[in-house]
């Protein structure tokens, strides 16, 4: 069993660390993530010394990729987003695979050099399957259907939140109606803490004054980004109504570049 031990451990925790449920569930790309760690300590280590190492780096890139986002973090270079999980995480994790490989066969046997040969003609036959699983990915993933929670939930203690979602032609978005004692304020703070940093949407409020509808109400609008190669943009339309209730609605898309 102790020959084993140490690859049984590295998968199960790897498998810890995407399936511990954080802010919201576990979904089909955080298992996505966790299979080069699998592959590392299935197929390709070769022994507990370097192979523990480098699964630990295999390991903390893999939680880099999906406990950030999972947390509802926001950072433009400090979170990485599901179209990078998508693209070229798994043509990374495919390198440090092949780095580990060839550090075990420096001070290997010969069984272990020919084993580094057989790894790199292995991952070459792979890499047309992985460019064709990977890299249109993140294309087909989260299009089509209401986003994520994108940080807006879970609400602050206390508030009565109501929800619904709905697609028009193809751009699909999340409401949120939202009561309760100081319910302006608190989600507002709540919103800062996530990355949604509010501005007067006068544009929007000028409309409906126009149209003498809401108003009194106050607009506002924010933009969340994070990514690092894939940038995911995430808009957040707030309106406040002078009875205190709070009206969300946000979209989620994956832009190739949009103006600051």
């Amino acid at each position: 069993m102790h020959v084993y031990g140490w690859r049984v451990t590295g998968v199960a925790f790897a498998l810890l660390l995407v399936t511990v449920p954080w802010d919201r569930g576990t979904d089909v790309v955080g298992l996505i993530a966790v299979v080069p760690v699998v592959v590392w300590y299935c197929a390709v280590a070769r022994g507990p010394g370097w192979g523990l190492f480098f699964g630990g780096v295999l390991t903390a890139f893999m939680a880099w990729m999906v406990v950030p986002d999972a947390l509802g973090w926001t950072g433009r270079w400090l979170v990485p987003s599901r179209g990078d999980m998508l693209t070229w995480y798994p043509w990374v994790s495919a390198g440090v695979c092949f780095l580990g490989s060839w550090v075990e066969s420096r001070s290997g046997t010969r069984a272990h050099r020919a084993w580094v040969r057989i790894t790199a003609m292995v991952l070459a036959g792979l890499s047309p399957g992985w460019l064709c699983l990977t890299c249109p990915g993140w294309w087909l993933t989260d299009f089509d259907k209401p986003p994520d929670d994108e940080g807006v939930f879970p609400m602050p203690a206390g508030l009565i939140v109501s929800e619904d979602y709905g697609c028009v032609e193809g751009s699909c978005f999340r409401t949120a109606t939202v009561t309760g004692d100081r319910a302006d304020a608190r989600v507002r703070a709540h919103l800062a803490g996530r990355g949604y940093h509010l501005r007067p949407d006068n544009r929007t409020a000028d409309e409906y004054r126009a149209n003498k509808d809401h108003a009194d109400d106050v607009w506002a609008v924010a933009r969340r980004r994070t990514g690092i190669l894939i940038p995911h943009h995430v808009w957040l339309h707030y309106r406040a109504t002078p009875d205190g209730t709070v009206h969300l609605t946000w979209t989620a898309e994956y832009p190739i570049d949009l103006p600051d």
